[in-house]
């Protein structure tokens, strides 16, 4: 991949993939990212997405392990299971409009990071809530007053406080990232910093000097719903990926 334009500095790089992410354009904020970690990125996911079968247990066997459950949440519990071990779902899940597997694993580095991000879009997550919703969570969606669920839809706020140098090829942007305001229940608005995170973001240089993202599983404070440690040389320009 050929990174849109040049960064001279950590910072600006994250600003551009900061503006991109709150415009919801996911693809601009994946080519802000170094191409080395986005190739081990998608290996990895794909390594993890495919069938990984484990045995379920009945519904007798959950309720023996939790007598507090209901039957009717031990079933549930028990498709849940079930549907771990289907492939489909677990795509759909973790890359926003992908059905496949195969359809995955046709997408470019760029374009699977750029689903990923998407899928973690709090809009993505409640239309998919509503539509596939575990165990009640679709009626609690639906009972958030409008100004709630505009609020958690809303474009993160990016605040940049610093950025850490970590040697000649490596800096770290020190950030905050929140939702802005949070309406309250009685039409006050709640303090902004009570539901901020700090967050950071690693930035690596490049062979040619300038500077891109380093593409993790936490990127741009959002997290995902499985970690994918990706360790590096810092001194290497590139990243071999093992075969899973």
């Amino acid at each position: 991949m050929t990174a849109v334009e040049r960064f001279e500095d950590p910072e600006t790089v994250f600003r551009v993939a900061a503006e991109a992410f709150r415009a919801r354009d996911y693809r601009r904020a994946a080519e802000c990212c170094d191409p080395a970690s986005l190739a081990v990125f998608r290996h990895e996911r794909l390594a993890m997405l495919g069938p990984h079968p484990h045995a379920v247990p009945t519904v007798d066997e959950l309720l023996r392990d939790a007598p507090e459950w209901s039957r009717e949440r031990a079933e549930y519990e028990r498709s849940i299971r079930e549907q771990a071990n289907e492939v489909v779902p677990r795509v759909q899940q973790l890359l926003a409009g992908v059905n496949s597997l195969e359809e995955a694993a046709a997408l470019t580095p760029v374009e699977f990071f750029a689903r990923a991000l998407e899928a973690r879009d709090m809009r993505f997550l409640m239309t998919r809530a509503m539509k596939d919703p575990p165990f009640e969570v679709a009626a609690l969606a639906r009972q958030l007053p409008t100004e709630m669920q505009a609020w958690l839809q809303a474009a993160p706020v990016f605040t940049v406080l610093g950025t850490v140098a970590d040697g000649e090829r490596l800096a770290h942007v020190v950030f905050r990232f929140a939702l802005g305001s949070m309406p309250g229940a009685d039409g006050a608005v709640a303090d902004a910093a009570a539901y901020a995170s700090i967050e950071t973001e690693t930035i690596r240089r490049q062979p040619d000097g300038s500077w891109l993202l380093v593409g993790l599983e936490e990127c741009m404070g959002t997290n995902g719903s499985m970690s994918f440690g990706v360790s590096f040389d810092d001194s290497a320009d590139e990243w071999t990926v093992s075969d899973a």
